[in-house]
Protein backbone atom coordinates (compact mmCIF):
# COMPACT_ATOMS: atom_id res chain seq x y z
CA UNK A 1 0.00 0.00 0.00
CA UNK A 2 1.33 3.45 -0.95
CA UNK A 3 1.46 6.10 1.77
CA UNK A 4 2.06 9.83 1.59
CA UNK A 5 5.63 10.82 2.47
CA UNK A 6 6.08 14.39 3.62
CA UNK A 7 9.00 16.44 2.37
CA UNK A 8 11.14 17.53 5.32
CA UNK A 9 10.98 21.14 6.44
CA UNK A 10 13.78 23.36 5.15
CA UNK A 11 15.42 25.20 8.03
CA UNK A 12 17.28 28.48 8.40
CA UNK A 13 21.04 28.97 8.58
CA UNK A 14 21.14 29.52 12.32
CA UNK A 15 19.30 26.21 12.88
CA UNK A 16 21.76 24.38 10.64
CA UNK A 17 24.78 26.01 12.29
CA UNK A 18 23.45 24.99 15.71
CA UNK A 19 22.84 21.40 14.49
CA UNK A 20 26.33 21.10 13.01
CA UNK A 21 27.94 22.42 16.19
CA UNK A 22 25.81 20.06 18.28
CA UNK A 23 26.94 17.04 16.27
CA UNK A 24 30.60 18.05 16.21
CA UNK A 25 30.83 18.65 12.46
CA UNK A 26 33.81 20.93 11.89
CA UNK A 27 33.63 21.37 8.10
CA UNK A 28 30.87 20.89 5.56
CA UNK A 29 30.46 21.55 1.85
CA UNK A 30 27.07 22.90 0.79
CA UNK A 31 25.49 22.87 -2.64
CA UNK A 32 23.16 25.79 -3.32
CA UNK A 33 20.29 25.26 -5.75
CA UNK A 34 17.86 27.95 -6.84
CA UNK A 35 14.66 28.12 -4.75
CA UNK A 36 11.47 28.17 -6.82
CA UNK A 37 8.18 29.69 -5.72
CA UNK A 38 5.59 27.04 -6.52
CA UNK A 39 4.05 24.02 -4.79
CA UNK A 40 5.96 21.06 -3.37
CA UNK A 41 5.00 17.93 -5.31
CA UNK A 42 6.10 14.33 -5.39
CA UNK A 43 5.85 11.14 -7.44
CA UNK A 44 5.89 7.85 -5.53
CA UNK A 45 7.29 4.77 -7.27
CA UNK A 46 6.69 1.44 -5.52
CA UNK A 47 7.32 -2.05 -6.92
CA UNK A 48 4.27 -3.44 -8.68
CA UNK A 49 2.29 -0.20 -8.34
CA UNK A 50 1.28 2.59 -10.69
CA UNK A 51 3.01 5.90 -10.07
CA UNK A 52 1.23 7.94 -7.40
CA UNK A 53 1.21 11.73 -7.36
CA UNK A 54 1.17 13.67 -4.10
CA UNK A 55 0.98 17.24 -2.88
CA UNK A 56 2.76 18.51 0.20
CA UNK A 57 0.03 17.03 2.40
CA UNK A 58 -1.92 14.36 0.49
CA UNK A 59 -1.95 11.68 -2.15
CA UNK A 60 -3.81 13.17 -5.11
CA UNK A 61 -5.74 11.96 -8.14
CA UNK A 62 -5.81 13.49 -11.63
CA UNK A 63 -7.80 16.49 -10.38
CA UNK A 64 -5.32 17.49 -7.66
CA UNK A 65 -2.73 20.22 -7.14
CA UNK A 66 -3.42 22.64 -9.98
CA UNK A 67 -3.07 19.95 -12.63
CA UNK A 68 -0.11 18.05 -11.20
CA UNK A 69 -2.09 14.81 -10.79
CA UNK A 70 -3.10 14.94 -14.44
CA UNK A 71 0.49 15.82 -15.43
CA UNK A 72 1.81 12.68 -13.72
CA UNK A 73 -0.83 10.49 -15.37
CA UNK A 74 -0.07 11.96 -18.81
CA UNK A 75 3.68 11.49 -18.40
CA UNK A 76 3.71 8.20 -16.48
CA UNK A 77 5.97 6.30 -18.89
CA UNK A 78 8.51 9.16 -19.06
CA UNK A 79 8.53 9.60 -15.28
CA UNK A 80 8.95 5.84 -14.82
CA UNK A 81 11.96 5.96 -17.13
CA UNK A 82 13.45 8.92 -15.26
CA UNK A 83 12.97 7.32 -11.84
CA UNK A 84 14.44 4.01 -13.01
CA UNK A 85 17.42 5.88 -14.46
CA UNK A 86 17.98 7.83 -11.22
CA UNK A 87 17.74 4.64 -9.16
CA UNK A 88 20.31 2.90 -11.36
CA UNK A 89 22.65 5.91 -11.33
CA UNK A 90 22.53 6.08 -7.53
CA UNK A 91 22.77 2.28 -6.99
CA UNK A 92 19.29 2.11 -5.46
CA UNK A 93 17.80 -1.39 -5.38
CA UNK A 94 15.07 -1.91 -7.94
CA UNK A 95 12.85 -3.28 -5.16
CA UNK A 96 12.95 0.03 -3.26
CA UNK A 97 10.11 2.49 -2.88
CA UNK A 98 11.23 6.01 -3.78
CA UNK A 99 9.65 9.46 -3.86
CA UNK A 100 10.80 11.91 -6.50
CA UNK A 101 10.34 15.43 -5.13
CA UNK A 102 10.23 18.67 -7.06
CA UNK A 103 8.49 22.01 -7.45
CA UNK A 104 5.31 22.23 -9.49
CA UNK A 105 5.59 25.80 -10.68
CA UNK A 106 4.89 28.25 -13.48
CA UNK A 107 1.61 29.47 -14.91
CA UNK A 108 -0.90 30.49 -12.24
CA UNK A 109 0.45 28.26 -9.46
CA UNK A 110 1.90 31.27 -7.62
CA UNK A 111 1.88 34.98 -8.37
CA UNK A 112 4.20 37.96 -8.41
CA UNK A 113 7.34 36.08 -9.57
CA UNK A 114 9.21 35.48 -12.84
CA UNK A 115 7.95 31.89 -13.00
CA UNK A 116 4.40 33.05 -13.80
CA UNK A 117 5.64 33.86 -17.31
CA UNK A 118 6.58 30.20 -17.92
CA UNK A 119 4.35 27.20 -18.63
CA UNK A 120 3.63 24.83 -15.75
CA UNK A 121 6.59 22.55 -15.13
CA UNK A 122 7.93 19.96 -12.71
CA UNK A 123 11.43 20.87 -11.50
CA UNK A 124 13.03 17.87 -9.77
CA UNK A 125 15.49 18.34 -6.90
CA UNK A 126 15.57 15.32 -4.56
CA UNK A 127 14.74 11.64 -4.27
CA UNK A 128 13.89 9.91 -0.99
CA UNK A 129 14.65 6.21 -0.74
CA UNK A 130 12.29 4.81 1.88
CA UNK A 131 13.48 2.14 4.31
CA UNK A 132 12.21 -1.32 3.48
CA UNK A 133 10.64 -1.80 6.91
CA UNK A 134 8.56 1.41 7.02
CA UNK A 135 6.96 4.09 4.88
CA UNK A 136 8.92 6.87 6.56
CA UNK A 137 5.79 8.55 7.86
CA UNK A 138 7.10 11.52 9.83
CA UNK A 139 10.57 10.00 10.22
CA UNK A 140 12.70 11.82 7.68
CA UNK A 141 16.04 10.76 9.14
CA UNK A 142 15.42 7.11 8.20
CA UNK A 143 15.19 8.09 4.52
CA UNK A 144 18.19 8.25 2.28
CA UNK A 145 17.95 11.63 0.56
CA UNK A 146 19.69 11.77 -2.80
CA UNK A 147 20.17 14.82 -5.01
CA UNK A 148 18.15 13.88 -8.10
CA UNK A 149 20.46 15.05 -10.88
CA UNK A 150 20.04 14.23 -14.56
CA UNK A 151 20.83 15.65 -17.97
CA UNK A 152 18.11 17.18 -20.13
CA UNK A 153 16.63 15.25 -23.04
CA UNK A 154 14.26 16.47 -25.77
CA UNK A 155 11.46 14.30 -24.34
CA UNK A 156 11.87 15.63 -20.80
CA UNK A 157 12.07 19.23 -21.99
CA UNK A 158 8.98 18.84 -24.16
CA UNK A 159 7.04 17.44 -21.19
CA UNK A 160 8.25 20.21 -18.87
CA UNK A 161 10.33 17.99 -16.57
CA UNK A 162 13.57 19.66 -15.54
CA UNK A 163 16.43 19.10 -13.13
CA UNK A 164 17.05 21.86 -10.61
CA UNK A 165 20.67 21.88 -11.81
CA UNK A 166 19.55 23.51 -15.05
CA UNK A 167 20.69 26.60 -13.11
CA UNK A 168 24.29 26.02 -12.11
CA UNK A 169 24.54 25.19 -8.38
CA UNK A 170 26.86 27.07 -6.05
CA UNK A 171 29.37 25.15 -3.93
CA UNK A 172 30.73 26.60 -0.68
CA UNK A 173 32.75 24.96 2.11
CA UNK A 174 32.18 26.24 5.64
CA UNK A 175 34.50 25.62 8.58
CA UNK A 176 31.84 25.58 11.26
CA UNK A 177 34.13 26.51 14.16
CA UNK A 178 35.94 29.27 12.25
CA UNK A 179 34.16 32.66 12.57
CA UNK A 180 35.93 34.07 9.50
CA UNK A 181 34.76 31.13 7.39
CA UNK A 182 31.20 31.43 8.71
CA UNK A 183 31.11 35.19 8.04
CA UNK A 184 32.48 34.70 4.52
CA UNK A 185 29.73 32.14 3.85
CA UNK A 186 27.10 34.55 5.20
CA UNK A 187 28.37 37.25 2.83
CA UNK A 188 28.07 34.82 -0.08
CA UNK A 189 24.57 33.73 0.94
CA UNK A 190 23.41 37.35 1.20
CA UNK A 191 24.93 38.40 -2.13
CA UNK A 192 23.57 35.57 -4.27
CA UNK A 193 20.19 35.68 -2.55
CA UNK A 194 19.81 39.41 -3.20
CA UNK A 195 20.78 38.80 -6.83
CA UNK A 196 18.15 36.06 -7.12
CA UNK A 197 15.56 38.35 -5.56
CA UNK A 198 16.23 41.01 -8.17
CA UNK A 199 16.44 38.62 -11.13
CA UNK A 200 15.25 35.02 -10.84
CA UNK A 201 18.04 32.71 -12.09
CA UNK A 202 15.52 30.12 -13.26
CA UNK A 203 13.49 32.66 -15.18
CA UNK A 204 16.65 34.11 -16.72
CA UNK A 205 17.69 30.64 -17.94
CA UNK A 206 14.37 30.34 -19.77
CA UNK A 207 14.42 33.87 -21.16
CA UNK A 208 12.08 35.74 -18.80
CA UNK A 209 12.79 38.40 -16.20
CA UNK A 210 11.27 39.02 -12.78
CA UNK A 211 11.83 38.44 -9.09
CA UNK A 212 12.99 35.14 -7.59
CA UNK A 213 12.81 33.63 -4.13
CA UNK A 214 16.37 32.67 -3.17
CA UNK A 215 18.46 29.52 -2.70
CA UNK A 216 18.37 26.17 -0.88
CA UNK A 217 21.64 24.86 0.60
CA UNK A 218 22.19 21.14 1.21
CA UNK A 219 25.27 19.19 2.31
CA UNK A 220 27.01 17.34 -0.50
CA UNK A 221 27.77 14.55 1.99
CA UNK A 222 24.86 12.09 1.74
CA UNK A 223 25.00 11.14 5.43
CA UNK A 224 24.81 14.78 6.49
CA UNK A 225 22.04 15.36 3.95
CA UNK A 226 19.95 12.67 5.67
CA UNK A 227 19.30 14.97 8.65
CA UNK A 228 16.76 17.68 7.91
CA UNK A 229 18.42 20.27 10.19
CA UNK A 230 21.41 20.36 7.86
CA UNK A 231 19.52 21.80 4.88
CA UNK A 232 18.54 25.45 4.98
CA UNK A 233 17.14 28.23 2.80
CA UNK A 234 18.10 31.84 2.19
CA UNK A 235 15.22 33.97 0.95
CA UNK A 236 15.20 37.30 -0.80
CA UNK A 237 13.96 40.21 1.31
CA UNK A 238 10.46 40.31 -0.19
CA UNK A 239 9.97 36.65 0.77
CA UNK A 240 11.78 36.86 4.09
CA UNK A 241 9.42 39.47 5.52
CA UNK A 242 5.89 37.98 5.35
CA UNK A 243 4.34 41.44 5.04
CA UNK A 244 6.24 41.98 1.80
CA UNK A 245 5.69 38.64 0.10
CA UNK A 246 4.96 38.88 -3.63
CA UNK A 247 1.25 39.21 -4.22
CA UNK A 248 0.55 40.63 -0.78
CA UNK A 249 0.17 44.15 -2.13
CA UNK A 250 3.15 45.43 -0.17
CA UNK A 251 6.88 45.44 -0.57
CA UNK A 252 8.38 46.03 2.84
CA UNK A 253 12.07 45.97 3.59
CA UNK A 254 12.69 45.66 7.30
CA UNK A 255 15.59 47.73 8.62
CA UNK A 256 14.98 46.77 12.24
CA UNK A 257 17.47 44.54 14.04
CA UNK A 258 16.37 41.20 15.54
CA UNK A 259 14.42 41.67 18.74
CA UNK A 260 13.26 45.17 17.84
CA UNK A 261 9.52 44.50 18.13
CA UNK A 262 9.21 45.27 21.82
CA UNK A 263 5.48 45.99 21.83
CA UNK A 264 2.68 43.57 21.03
CA UNK A 265 1.28 45.90 18.37
CA UNK A 266 4.62 46.14 16.56
CA UNK A 267 5.06 42.37 16.75
CA UNK A 268 1.57 41.67 15.38
CA UNK A 269 1.96 44.15 12.52
CA UNK A 270 5.31 42.70 11.45
CA UNK A 271 4.78 39.00 11.97
CA UNK A 272 1.10 38.00 12.34
CA UNK A 273 0.44 38.94 8.74
CA UNK A 274 -2.02 38.06 6.02
CA UNK A 275 0.76 36.22 4.18
CA UNK A 276 1.56 34.11 7.26
CA UNK A 277 -2.11 33.23 7.70
CA UNK A 278 -2.35 32.30 4.02
CA UNK A 279 0.66 30.01 4.47
CA UNK A 280 -1.05 28.46 7.51
CA UNK A 281 -4.19 27.87 5.45
CA UNK A 282 -2.15 26.06 2.79
CA UNK A 283 -0.85 23.73 5.50
CA UNK A 284 -4.02 23.02 7.51
CA UNK A 285 -6.90 23.35 5.03
CA UNK A 286 -7.61 20.49 2.64
CA UNK A 287 -7.07 21.26 -1.03
CA UNK A 288 -10.27 22.50 -2.63
CA UNK A 289 -11.79 23.39 0.74
CA UNK A 290 -12.65 26.97 1.73
CA UNK A 291 -11.19 28.52 4.88
CA UNK A 292 -13.96 28.91 7.45
CA UNK A 293 -14.58 29.23 11.18
CA UNK A 294 -14.07 25.49 11.69
CA UNK A 295 -10.39 25.92 10.76
CA UNK A 296 -9.64 28.64 13.33
CA UNK A 297 -8.13 26.30 15.93
CA UNK A 298 -5.75 24.74 13.42
CA UNK A 299 -4.78 28.15 12.06
CA UNK A 300 -3.97 29.43 15.54
CA UNK A 301 -1.88 26.36 16.35
CA UNK A 302 0.10 26.52 13.08
CA UNK A 303 0.80 30.26 13.25
CA UNK A 304 1.79 30.12 16.93
CA UNK A 305 4.17 27.21 16.33
CA UNK A 306 5.65 28.93 13.29
CA UNK A 307 6.24 32.16 15.26
CA UNK A 308 8.03 30.26 18.03
CA UNK A 309 10.28 28.55 15.46
CA UNK A 310 10.92 31.47 13.12
CA UNK A 311 10.96 34.56 15.37
CA UNK A 312 12.66 33.57 18.66
CA UNK A 313 14.55 36.87 19.03
CA UNK A 314 11.37 38.91 18.66
CA UNK A 315 9.50 36.77 21.18
CA UNK A 316 12.41 37.00 23.60
CA UNK A 317 12.29 40.80 23.26
CA UNK A 318 8.56 40.77 23.99
CA UNK A 319 9.09 38.64 27.08
CA UNK A 320 11.70 41.12 28.28
CA UNK A 321 9.25 44.00 27.77
CA UNK A 322 6.02 42.30 28.87
CA UNK A 323 7.11 39.54 31.22
CA UNK A 324 5.60 36.08 31.47
CA UNK A 325 2.27 37.21 30.03
CA UNK A 326 3.88 37.78 26.60
CA UNK A 327 3.19 34.25 25.34
CA UNK A 328 -0.48 34.44 26.33
CA UNK A 329 -0.87 37.87 24.74
CA UNK A 330 0.72 36.63 21.49
CA UNK A 331 -1.73 33.73 21.45
CA UNK A 332 -4.65 36.11 21.93
CA UNK A 333 -3.49 38.32 19.07
CA UNK A 334 -2.99 35.29 16.80
CA UNK A 335 -6.51 34.15 17.68
CA UNK A 336 -7.98 37.56 16.89
CA UNK A 337 -6.30 37.74 13.48
CA UNK A 338 -7.11 34.10 12.68
CA UNK A 339 -10.80 34.73 13.35
CA UNK A 340 -10.81 37.76 11.09
CA UNK A 341 -8.99 35.77 8.39
CA UNK A 342 -11.42 32.84 8.60
CA UNK A 343 -14.51 34.98 8.91
CA UNK A 344 -15.40 33.48 12.28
Amino acid sequence: MIHHTKFSKIRRWRDTLHALNKHGVSEVEFEGTVKLHGSNAGVISAPGELLQAQSRKHLIDETGLSGFGAFVAQNEALLHWLIDDLMATNNVLATSTVVLFGEWCGGNIQKGVALTQLPKQFVVYEMYVLPAFATCLGDYERCTKLPARFDPTPALDEAGIYCINRVDPIRVTVQVDNPDSVHAALDLFERVTNEAGALCPWGKTFGVEGVGEGWVWSPTDIELRRFSDNTFKTKAEAFKNPAGAPGSGKKVKSVLPPGASQSLTEFAQRFITQARLEQAAKEVVDEGDVVSARHIGKLIKWVTTDLLQEEPEEIAALKTALGDRATKLIGQRVGYKARLFAGG
